[in-house]
């Protein structure tokens, strides 16, 4: 309302209109801001024990090999441990937290879970472990596997398998990985040996750079690959408080940049060894692999010799 409108208001009239607009401003001050740039979104809260991937929109093909960590509430006396089939490997539909209790992945008093988005496996035969009973169930194109010291070598080789394979001209935000709703994930990439020439590609910023940045001439400036190429662990971070600064490292000149939504970093630098989180193929997935006849270790092996270990 103009302040013409208001003056023409009698006495009684503008004191409501005062009133209704401060409810108004104490309203929105107070209302969540879901979703917001700087906030890991739903990822960052503690999950229920009946929410599977699905509740997140990530149980779809291009996120095989991803992982994706979440917090598990403690198990109260009124919880039903229901829906649960396979031990080791379950579907993708399974609830998460029931789960990773099944597997060992976490206890009563519940913690922090890492899972890892596999294709699937032509069986699934229950087990009773860890106060969780499992049951049998068909194939499924795509499973889950939690990560433990177990299952971390079989987890990261599928994970490299199925890292997504770039060129250098591909940047993050080409992905299909930017959404908002991942900040604070990480995921993996594979990049290839360096062009002999990187002409008209520019690097900004240094440490965190901008989602839009070239990933693997981001990650040599970063320290974690060298210009032989290698696999490349990414974070999506918030926005910076400032602008990107630039710098000359490991023979790349990056550039000062103006502030972006969110941004990207590399943890660990050049010493990321084999901690690798997350990948999503670019690629036409091949049905055989979503049967599970191209998975090896667990994903490969018969219900009947999981029970029998």
């Amino acid at each position: 309302m103009s302040r013409k409108s208001q003056l023409a208001l009698k006495p009684t009239q503008q004191a409501i209109y005062r009133l209704l607009m401060s409810v108004f401003v104490v309203a929105y001050s107070l209302a969540p801001t879901a979703n917001a740039v700087g906030t890991t979104g739903d990822f960052g809260k503690e999950l229920s024990r009946t929410t599977s991937l699905h509740h997140f929109q990530v149980d779809k093909e291009k996120y095989i090999g991803q992982r994706f960590e979440f917090n598990c509430p403690a198990k109260t006396v009124r919880d039903k441990d229901q829906g649960i089939y396979g031990t080791d490997v379950y579907p993708a539909s399974a609830p998460i937290c029931v789960a990773a209790q099944h597997a060992g992945a976490v206890g009563v008093d519940g913690g922090p879970i890492t899972l890892q988005l596999n294709p699937g496996v032509s069986e699934y035969l229950g087990s009773i472990r860890n106060d969780v009973e499992s049951s049998d169930f068909p194939g499924t194109g795509l499973s889950i596997m939690f990560l433990t010291d177990a299952t971390r070598g079989e987890l990261d080789s599928l994970q490299r398998e199925w890292a997504p394979h770039l060129k250098w001209k591909d940047k993050f935000s080409q992905s299909g990985l930017a959404n908002i709703r991942l900040t604070g994930q990480r995921f993996v990439f594979n990049c290839p040996s360096a062009p002999s020439s990187l002409a008209g590609r520019r690097v900004y910023g240094t440490d965190s750079y901008p989602l839009n940045g070239y990933v693997c001439m981001s990650a040599v400036h970063a320290g974690q690959i060298t210009k032989s190429g290698g696999f490349v662990l990414i974070q999506m971070d918030p926005a910076l408080d400032g602008k990107f600064a630039g710098s000359i490292r490991n023979g790349i000149e990056s550039k000062n940049g103006p502030k972006s939504a969110r941004s990207i970093s590399f943890p660990g630098g050049g010493d990321h060894g084999t901690a690798v989180s997350g990948a999503a193929p670019f690629e036409e997935i091949d049905p055989k692999v979503l049967e599970g006849e191209k998975a090896g270790g667990f994903l490969k092996k018969s219900a009947k010799s999981l029970l029998s270990q």
